[in-house]
């Protein structure tokens, strides 16, 4: 998200155009009837995330950006929560998208040995990548 023509061109394979790439996703994603929502709401001092929460900017410009940062990150603290209320795990730091949590060797082990293991949220599913820390 939010890069310039010229990096994500860079990042392509050949015979790919990174203008028509940016294009054909912004129309997947509807941004422009999203923009034009997030507009009206921020013109009515009704900005709010996806989950709700209220959102400040004094910049039109970065509507999109701060809704799907702030919506992201609320996101993943919500998934967490459920995640160690469901799980033998100790959440012991979350650090923008990532958890650090303390568990036993066993259930440790189990979770190392899921490669397809994901959080999940309204039916959406969000691999998540696994690794030990000491």
């Amino acid at each position: 998200y939010g890069q310039s023509t010229k990096n994500l061109s860079h990042n392509l394979p050949s015979g790919l155009r990174a203008s028509e790439v940016i294009k054909k996703v912004k129309n997947f994603l509807k941004i422009e009837s999203l923009q034009e929502k997030l507009r009206k709401d921020w013109s009515a001092g009704e900005f709010r995330n996806y989950l709700g929460r209220p959102l400040n900017t004094s910049q039109q410009r970065l509507l999109i950006s701060h809704f799907l940062q702030s919506s992201v990150a609320e996101l993943a603290i919500i998934m967490f929560k459920d995640f160690c209320a469901n799980h033998s795990v100790s959440p012991i730091f979350v650090i923008h998208d990532a958890l650090i949590v303390d568990c036993d060797s066993k259930t440790a082990k189990d979770f190392l040995n899921n490669e397809e293991f994901c959080f999940n949220f309204e039916g959406f599913k969000f691999p998540a990548t696994i690794t030990q820390l000491g």
